[in-house]
């Protein structure tokens, strides 16, 4: 349930977890809400950049290459960025 304080909205998650193992290890992860509108502009903005280091010949656009690595349930296409070194060879 939302609670309200000077107009702002805030929400409340909670959950319980039983473990099957007594020596399991497990892990929590929390992180800050994004949305894939954010991530698919900042990808764009990402790519403007590339192609803005392509037309200055700079050796910065030879390392991330954007593909498409599934659609989800839903038909969205989920992003793969790959960032290594395309041209092979060994520079710092």
């Amino acid at each position: 349930m939302g609670r309200h304080k000077k107009g702002r909205q805030f929400y409340t998650l909670s959950f319980s977890v039983t473990f099957d193992y007594e020596d399991d290890k497990v892990w929590f992860a929390s992180t800050i809400p994004y949305t894939y509108s954010m991530l698919t502009q900042y990808i764009k903005a990402i790519s403007l950049e590339q192609k803005a280091a392509l037309s200055q010949n700079s050796s910065r656009c030879k390392y991330l290459q954007e593909s498409v690595l599934c659609k989800s349930l839903g038909g969205v296409e989920v992003p793969l960025l790959t960032i290594t070194n395309f041209d092979g060879t060994d520079e710092d």
